[in-house]
């Protein structure tokens, strides 16, 4: 989905929180557990002290660019990316208009937690399947 051009301050967000390596994700297809997707960015967070204030680890890493970030949804999608690509931390940049700088403190979301929402979207997926009838 994109994003309106004038929603949020992606340039800002990056002055403070640098990430390295940076790659526009790719559409993917994973036949072994029936899903597709579309990471918005893949790199590697810069160390530095306000990535180290979150705890997050300067490694590969999916970010998926969100207007309205929702905790549970954006862990279902970010443990389904991350578990296609063998990637172990997800990260939620929040873009958007209102903060004053244009975004908020991105939600971290480490290799555990990515598990536990990666069981979760597949309970969900096995609900799908049973109220479709698939």
């Amino acid at each position: 989905m994109k994003h309106d051009i004038d929603v949020g301050d992606f340039k800002g967000f990056l002055e403070v929180y640098p990430i390295d390596k940076m790659e526009v994700g790719k559409r993917f297809f994973n036949d072994e557990y029936g899903y597709c997707g579309e990471p918005d960015v893949i790199g590697v967070p810069i160390k530095d002290k306000n990535w180290d204030k979150l705890g997050v680890k300067p490694i590969e890493t999916i970010f998926d660019v969100k207007r309205t970030p929702d905790k549970y949804k954006n862990g279902l999608q970010l443990s389904a990316y991350c578990k296609n690509y063998g990637i172990k931390q997800g990260i939620i940049i929040p873009l958007n208009d209102k903060t004053q700088q244009g975004y908020s403190k991105p939600p971290v979301y480490d290799e555990e937690t990515l598990a536990g929402y990666f069981q979760m979207f597949q309970d969900k997926q096995k609900e799908f399947k049973k109220r479709y009838n698939i």
